[in-house]
């Protein structure tokens, strides 16, 4: 895996990376839209999509810049129990 003149280079193919502008060097920013466009795009047939998930038990007004699944993300990663597991190794 390496880095290219095109891009991110994986597997030998180009790999666009949503949350790095590499191909401009300038601040890129994406909607929601944006990113689930690209999703639909680039996963497989049977890949989960952000924009056909069933939602939450709780209902959210969603993001502008992030689909639901990023979100998700976040809150796993900022969480207390998982922080607490940074540096631990099996």
């Amino acid at each position: 895996m390496g880095r290219g003149a095109v891009g991110i280079v994986v597997a030998g193919r180009p790999h666009d990376d949503t949350r790095t502008p590499h191909l401009t060097g300038k601040t890129m920013t994406l909607t929601r839209t944006d990113i689930e466009a690209r999703e639909d795009a680039t996963l497989a047939s049977y890949a989960m999509r952000a924009a056909q998930s069933r939602g939450r038990q709780h209902a959210s007004t969603p993001d502008a810049f992030r689909s639901e699944y990023q979100r998700d993300r976040d809150r796993i990663v900022h969480s207390r129990a998982f922080r607490r597991l940074q540096y631990k190794t099996q």
